[in-house]
């Protein structure tokens, strides 16, 4: 038989070409494909190869050419008996041969020689599937059921995956008739299903606040998607729709300006301090928990004031701003000398500052 032939017959043997007194050299996955002659019936191979051990090799598959369906790899000498023992199988009802040699055979040798017989395919008792799935399943009957839930406006809890609260349990039957017609085989099915998961979240952070989902830290508004699995691993989708809200600014005005710093103020001297923002609704909180935009302090040598802008709808708040005002110090002046002189005299009086602050008197 030559390589790449089909032989449909039954009871009758197929080897390869021994023209040269053994099977041919250098093939490369050369195909042997032996169906029954007889409509309804399978192949049933049986026979023996001689090959060149470790160098020349027989494949045989039930039905097409792929790793599922590769019977046995054979090398050297021995036999071959193969027939199908299930009925799903005899649907193709053939055989396939792939013979690979290498450069040249040390002995004359047949390859194979195989009888091809017409059989009628095994049955297969009546049975019942119990499957436990995730999500979505494909059975037998071509039919693929699902359970899907889709759950809104839950509260997010960073610590705990999603848990199922409901299955959907399924029952099906589905009848296989082999090729030749004759016998059945009757699948149950009881199919229970978790659910998988589309979950929304909807939340809100500040401006400079980070939100983390399913170990997943995110810091600007936008909708993210994230892969998940169910408590029993069904694949699962979280959807976080995150909304950041603006914080407002804050400054500190003196004199009409922004300041951080004023230097030479007169100690314990009166300042009016006034706290703005960007936002025309924010509040405002000093360090000494006044609440008032407009702020009168006597400062003392050195101090710091800062206050906070909240937005009273987000509950936002500001970075804080502050200002440091440093004074100088006021003379404290006193004056001595004589306290009683006659009409005429003169009298020495001396000035004396307690502070010691540079000045000019007059």
């Amino acid at each position: 038989m030559d390589a790449g032939s089909t032989l449909v017959a039954c009871n009758e043997y197929v080897m390869p070409d021994t023209t040269g007194g053994s099977y041919p050299n250098n093939l490369t996955n050369a195909t042997y494909v032996l169906r029954p002659g007889q409509a309804g019936k399978v192949a049933h191979i049986t026979g023996d190869y001689d090959l060149e051990y470790g160098y020349d090799y027989l494949n045989v598959y039930r039905g097409a050419v792929n790793a599922n369906n590769l019977i046995g790899r054979y090398t050297g000498t021995g036999t071959i008996d193969y027939k199908t023992t299930s009925n799903l199988w005899a649907d193709s009802g053939y055989v396939t041969l792939v013979l690979t040699t290498d450069a040249d055979n040390a002995f004359p040798q047949m390859g194979f020689k195989l009888l091809i017989q017409c059989e009628d395919p095994e049955a297969a008792p009546d049975s019942t599937e119990v499957i436990v799935e995730n999500g979505s399943f494909a059975w037998r009957n071509g039919e693929t059921y699902s359970n899907a839930i889709v759950r809104t406006g839950l509260t997010y809890d960073a610590s705990a995956q999603p848990t199922p609260d409901m299955d959907r349990n399924f029952t099906a039957t589905y009848t296989y008739v082999n090729v030749a017609g004759v016998d059945s085989v009757t699948y149950n099915m009881e199919l229970t299903l978790h659910p998988s998961y589309n979950l929304t979240y909807d939340a809100t952070i500040c401006q400079r606040d980070e939100y983390t989902f399913y170990g997943n830290t995110y810091t600007t508004t936008s909708t993210y998607t994230v892969a998940m699995q169910s408590e029993f691993g069904a694949d699962s989708i979280g959807i976080l729709n995150l909304q950041v809200n603006p914080a407002p600014t804050a400054a500190i005005y003196n004199g009409g300006s922004a300041v951080t710093e004023i230097t030479g103020h007169c100690d314990n001297a009166d300042l009016t301090l006034l706290a703005r923002s960007n936002d025309n609704s924010a509040t405002f909180a000093w360090e000494d928990n006044s609440t008032a935009a407009t702020r009168v302090v006597n400062p003392h040598e050195s101090n710091t004031y800062t206050v906070v802008a909240t937005n009273p709808t987000t509950g936002c708040t500001s970075l804080p701003a502050s200002i440091t005002v440093t004074t100088t110090p006021v003379p404290a002046l006193t004056i001595s000398g004589d306290v009683e002189i006659c009409y005429g005299q003169s009298a020495t009086l001396t000035l004396a500052d307690a502070n010691n602050v540079p000045a000019t008197y007059r």
